[in-house]
């Protein structure tokens, strides 16, 4: 019994980490997704993004503009210092345009809960995967 809680216990915590991303998705199949550059986000979350994109099956392509291709994403991410000792990620945000009007996004807010938010990484893996599917 206590081996069964404790299993139930560490499934609560792993999955409730990333419950604050919210998704509409979108039905679209793999292959090429534009993606708008945004200079305010650091690299290191851009590449994370693409590669988890590419993992996905889709091909991303660095644009300039919403209006560079007939599907594309724009994204967000910002940082902040949490008990004034580590950075953590505080807000992602991924939004899917067809022809200019917004048809999935995906978005995810730090939470104070026990047990954190989970790594950037796995923020990352969830969001595009509750945005694009499985």
């Amino acid at each position: 019994m206590k081996n069964t809680i404790t299993l139930v216990s560490l499934l609560a915590i792993s999955t409730g980490a990333l419950a604050d991303i919210k998704a509409i998705p979108v039905h679209m199949g793999a292959g090429e997704l534009c993606v708008v550059e945004n200079p305010k986000v650091q690299p290191n979350f851009r590449d994370l993004m693409l590669r988890t994109l590419a993992m996905h099956g889709h091909n991303a392509r660095m644009v300039q503009a919403k209006t560079d291709c007939p599907v594309t994403m724009t994204f967000d991410a910002r940082y902040a210092m949490s008990g004034g000792y580590r950075r953590v990620l505080k807000i992602s945000s991924f939004v899917v345009w067809r022809d200019g009007a917004q048809i999935g996004s995906a978005n995810f807010r730090f939470s104070h809960r026990p047990f954190g938010n989970g790594t950037v990484e796995e923020v990352v893996q969830e969001m595009v995967t509750r945005l694009f599917g499985g």
